[in-house]
C-alpha cells in the first residue's frame, strides 16, 4: 500500500467502491469515505448489494469519483472488512463531520442513508498493492 494512494483517496470528496458480484460482474457505488488511521472507512446499509458482494469476496477497488459516481482518477485495489459494531459507526459519523464539516443533523441523517429500517455498517479498506 502507498501512502500516497492513502492520501489521495482519503482527500477526496467522494470515492467509488467496486465490488464483484457472484456472476463476475462488478459493481460502483459512490459513497463518502473517511480516513482512519491506515484505513479508509465507508458506511454503507446493511442489506445493501455491496454488503453480500463483500461477504462473499472482500477485495474490492477505490477510485475518486464525482457525485454522480463518475471516476476522476485510477482505481486502487484494497481488502475490504464488514465492521458491524456500534462503535465503529460513531468513529465514522465524528471523522466524516470533521472531515465534511457537516452540523450534528446531517450525520444523523448521512448514518441512516436508505430506508429507515435498515442497519448501518461500517466497512474499513485496508489498500493493497494486488
Amino acid at each position: 500500500m502507498s501512502v500516497n494512494e492513502l492520501q489521495r483517496l482519503a482527500k477526496a470528496r467522494y470515492v467509488s467502491l467496486t465490488t464483484q458480484g457472484p456472476d463476475a460482474s462488478t459493481n460502483g457505488k459512490q459513497v463518502w469515505v473517511v480516513r482512519d488511521g491506515d484505513a479508509l472507512v465507508v458506511a454503507l446499509a446493511e442489506t445493501s448489494p455491496e454488503i453480500s458482494q463483500i461477504q462473499a469476496d472482500s477485495n474490492v477497488r477505490l477510485a475518486p469519483c464525482d457525485l454522480r459516481g463518475r471516476p476522476q482518477g485510477s482505481a486502487t485495489p484494497g481488502t475490504a472488512q464488514i465492521r458491524p459494531a456500534v462503535v465503529d459507526l460513531e468513529t465514522y459519523k465524528d471523522l466524516a463531520k470533521r472531515k465534511y464539516d457537516w452540523p450534528d443533523f446531517f450525520i444523523a441523517k448521512v448514518a441512516r442513508l436508505g430506508k429507515p429500517k435498515d442497519q448501518m455498517v461500517t466497512v474499513r479498506i485496508s489498500l493493497t498493492d494486488k
